[in-house]
């Protein structure tokens, strides 16, 4: 399952949400139904309401687990700011793609 948070891109997800707060939510709802996100894409410019480092820390917070993180903003300070959430909990980077965070390569 591929899910994306971003107001604007598709990215051929089949789950689009267009805020923070639908995105946590979806993740959420998901994560209830045992359903596994092998990809979430993370923008964090949003428009009005959490930004995506708020969206993905809630989702991690709330022990849902994505298999890959993929940052897609074009933001650098949005960019550091989700990975600096990636990093606490102990998901690590790509070692070719540096906008890309999984959790099994810390076990490499």
């Amino acid at each position: 399952m591929k899910l994306i948070i971003d107001d604007k891109r598709d990215l051929g997800a089949d789950i689009i949400c267009r805020t923070g707060e639908i995105g946590v939510s979806a993740a959420k709802a998901l994560f209830a139904q045992g359903i596994l996100i092998d990809i979430l894409y993370m923008d964090h410019d949003l428009g009005e309401g959490m930004d995506g480092s708020k969206a993905v820390q809630q989702i991690l917070s709330a022990s849902v687990r994505p298999a890959e993180i993929r940052i897609v903003s074009s933001n650098p300070v949005g960019v550091k700011r989700i990975a600096a959430v990636c990093d606490d909990h102990l998901y690590a980077v790509c070692p070719t793609d540096p906008l890309t965070y999984r959790r099994d390569w810390l076990l490499d």
